[in-house]
């Protein structure tokens, strides 16, 4: 499970997102991670889980590409920006949850 967390430690709040991990990647809790989301089954598809394709940066990497916009940590709502995502593709999704996404044709595959 994978959670967002929003403000400071002592105020912590979250939204999880559930997705599989391959047994195969170097995955450890607070690295930023890449998630293609999948789909709900229904009657005639079986549907598809969330899993994780790639692992964009190391929870303590000592160049940093992403951030915190607003960097602010006391103020709600922060969107996670990593310096890489306007170039490959990714939007600024706006509206009551603003996020990046990117389209999954575009997106990287493994």
């Amino acid at each position: 499970m994978g959670r967002v967390y929003c403000c400071h430690p002592s105020t912590d709040e979250g939204t999880a997102v559930w997705f599989y991990v391959p047994p195969d990647m170097p995955l450890q809790p607070g690295d930023i991670v890449v998630v293609r989301m999948g789909r709900e089954a229904t009657k005639k598809d079986p549907g598809q889980v969330n899993t994780i394709v790639e692992v964009r940066q190391k929870k303590d990497a000592p160049n940093s590409r992403c951030s915190w916009d607003p960097p602010d940590d006391k103020l709600w709502r922060r969107v996670l920006y990593c310096d890489w995502m306007p170039a490959e593709g990714w939007t600024l999704k706006t509206g009551g949850y603003k996020t990046w996404l990117k389209r999954a044709s575009d997106a990287k595959v493994q």
